[in-house]
């Protein structure tokens, strides 16, 4: 009896261990296809790109900076290409950009992705999917300067100025300002007066 059930418990051990072996090749070769397309000599091909994405997420589903950063390489090539290819390439978006959010949505790059495609429909609710992840993660000035962003886009110059305030003293700050200074400029009633320290024009 105690005999056979050594021999059950090393079988299973041995099944155990295959799992493991298996599962860690599995996620070293989606790595690799990620390494590959992030820094290897294919990183330039968008298409590639996605098409790596796609191998490495069946081999191993959880490797969420593969399907951010599909998501984003997507999104940023979506321009200037043709209709029909740009239209592909933001549905591309989309889908990595939903598997993402179902991986770990509390990754700003991920709720970034979501808000900037979602803006394509409506700023809307581009700008309440950023302002509430926003309310959770508030002490991070760039999250203030995509909001700047959002509201000049959506003409809210006063919230815009706002939240540019919240990027004074970071790497950030002048970029928020450039954008704030640009949208009032834009109707040509910039208030010189609210926002010390601006770029000559």
């Amino acid at each position: 009896m105690i005999v056979k059930q050594r021999i059950i418990a090393g079988a299973l051990l041995i099944v155990l261990c295959g799992a493991g072996f298996v599962h860690g090749m599995r996620a070293s070769l989606a790595q690799s296809l990620y390494h590959q397309s992030r820094y290897g000599v294919g990183q330039m091909d968008v298409r590639g790109v996605l098409r790596r994405c796609e191998s490495a997420h069946r081999l191993y589903p959880h490797n969420y900076y593969f399907t951010i950063y599909a998501g984003e390489r997507a999104y940023l090539e979506s321009g200037g290409h043709g209709r029909v290819r740009d239209r592909r390439l933001r549905s591309e978006a989309g889908k990595w950009a939903g598997v993402s959010m179902a991986l770990n949505p509390y990754r700003s790059s991920v709720q970034l992705l979501n808000a900037r495609l979602k803006a394509d429909e409506s700023i809307s609710d581009a700008i309440a999917i950023w302002d509430e992840f926003v309310d959770w993660h508030f002490w991070e000035p760039y999250h203030h300067l995509v909001r700047v962003e959002l509201y000049t886009q959506a003409g809210m110059l006063e919230e815009a100025l706002e939240a540019q305030r919240w990027t004074i003293g970071s790497r950030y700050e002048r970029e928020a300002r450039q954008i704030v200074q640009d949208a009032w400029l834009s109707l040509q009633q910039f208030p010189d007066e609210l926002i010390p320290g601006l770029p000559d024009t």
